[in-house]
């Protein structure tokens, strides 16, 4: 499959035909994700997939809002993460992989977090462990193409622009400080970056910003509350930017580039934080070589 190419082909899908994805289409999927690259190797995830989707479309009802589902969705997968330090973009990053493949198969996803309970998704995780939580859902099936489909979307749009707006670089990208923007959109890291920046956000907040120069890029997750998007002790801000993060290593990978993601000690965040500047308001996720 080619994830990097599927990235400006994703969309968050809202209305889906009424037909079932072969189960041997979502086994694919799941396959990706079954071996999917993660930033902590040593935290285990699962999928798990919700056959019948209109049980779960009832139970988000009055929940979802503008964000939501406008049809019935055919099915969902549903992720469960160990809750370790790092846990929530690392799922970020293995699920957009999911999200990526589904998208390169002609399916159509929208990411859900937080916008349901732990308790009512438990029946489909019967094996549930202690130290485990159910982290997020991902609607899946077959995009609805009709006129009327494109009519919703299109009064989405309408209705929040923020749903269609995109920060340009400048605001989320900080070249050799944190204050100083970035201005070199005319480079390979530059068509990376835009790659990166297409990432899906609760609320298209885009809480990620990234730090550049010529040895690395350093990833950093906006702590700050913003529209609900730290939930039952969930930090869906830092689930975003894994998403980013996954984002910006397939585009680099699809470039040539050999580097992956690396989670900085202790010692060593401080250090990227005194010699950059980075602000206490922003959580430092991860770092990425560029020698």
């Amino acid at each position: 499959m080619d994830l990097a190419s599927a990235i400006e082909r994703r969309r968050s899908v809202r209305r889906y035909e009424d037909k079932p994805v072969p189960k041997a289409v979502v086994h694919q999927v799941l396959l990706v994700g079954r071996e999917a690259e993660r930033l902590y190797p040593n935290i285990d995830v699962r999928w798990y997939t919700v056959w019948d989707g209109d049980v779960i479309t009832r139970q988000l009802e009055g929940r979802v809002g503008i964000y939501g589902m406008y049809s019935s969705t055919p099915h969902y997968l549903l992720a469960v993460s160990q809750e370790r330090p790092g846990y929530m973009e690392n799922l970020g990053f293995c699920m957009e992989q999911m999200v990526l493949a589904a998208t390169d198969l002609g399916l159509g996803t929208c990411w859900i977090g937080g916008m349901f309970t732990e308790e009512g998704l438990r029946p489909y995780v019967p094996d549930l462990g202690a130290g485990e939580r159910i982290v997020a859902l991902c609607a899946l099936g077959y995009p609805d193409t009709s006129q009327g489909a494109h009519i919703a979307q299109q009064l989405l749009n309408w209705g929040n622009n923020r749903l269609v707006r995109r920060k340009p670089l400048a605001e989320s990208v900080s070249q050799y400080i944190w204050t100083i923007p970035w201005a070199g959109e005319d480079s390979t890291l530059g068509e990376i970056l835009e790659l990166t920046q297409l990432a899906p956000s609760w609320g298209n907040i885009q809480p990620w910003h990234l730090v550049v120069d010529d040895r690395w890029v350093i990833a950093t997750a906006d702590h700050r509350p913003q529209q609900g998007n730290d939930r039952e002790g969930k930090a869906y801000y830092r689930l975003d930017v894994g998403i980013a993060m996954c984002h910006f290593w397939l585009a680099a990978r699809a470039k040539g580039w050999s580097g992956t993601w690396r989670i900085p000690e202790d010692a060593g965040r401080k250090m990227l934080r005194d010699r950059y500047a980075i602000p206490a308001t922003h959580d430092l996720l991860g770092v990425f070589p560029l020698e």
